[in-house]
């Protein structure tokens, strides 16, 4: 098994960035190493301390999450990196509504009783911003209908699901 040595004195101190310390732990921890583990929680509540993450470090937890299966932690990493979206770039931004795409997938994720209808909202309020920052023909519109059309065909509502796959397909 490879060695791995830990960050030099001022990594330790804070002088790297939370990405790349982020990145050095996740690789470590995925051997499952008890050192590892503990050196990860180290260190990651050191960052967490003195910064507020990223919207992309949000996202990396998020996926690191979904990796893990851990499901419920990836959609509250998402709804965080929605948060600093919002205060970042506004409500209005394309970025924002790909930041409600991931929440609203990452709700696709959790048993469909308690999470269709947050769920379809997401990807409603997704549909909206691109809408209007895109334009209806934009394929990423396309892509909105028909993510909402899927959500309803999972809520039973083949008719509407019907309708926001022709959308999709005509614009």
């Amino acid at each position: 098994m490879e060695s791995h040595s830990p960050p030099r004195r001022a990594e330790r101190a804070g002088k790297q960035s939370p990405t790349a310390t982020n990145a050095y732990c996740l690789r470590i921890h995925s051997e499952s190493s008890p050192v590892a583990v503990r050196f990860y929680g180290n260190i990651l509540s050191q960052f967490e301390s003195k910064t507020t993450p990223t919207e992309k470090e949000w996202v990396e937890r998020a996926r690191a999450a979904h990796a893990e299966q851990e499901y419920a932690k990836a959609l509250a990493c998402y709804e965080q990196a929605l948060g600093v979206c919002l205060e970042v770039h506004g409500p209005d931004a394309v970025a924002t509504g790909a930041a409600h795409e991931d929440v609203a997938a990452a709700h696709g994720m959790l048993p469909p009783e308690d999470h269709l209808d947050p769920m379809l909202t997401s990807y409603e309020q997704a549909l909206a911003i691109r809408r209007r920052a895109l334009g209806d023909g934009h394929s990423t519109v396309a892509d909105s209908y028909n993510n909402i059309a899927s959500t309803y065909l999972k809520m039973g509502q083949c008719r509407t699901a019907l309708e926001y796959h022709h959308r999709a397909l005509h614009g």
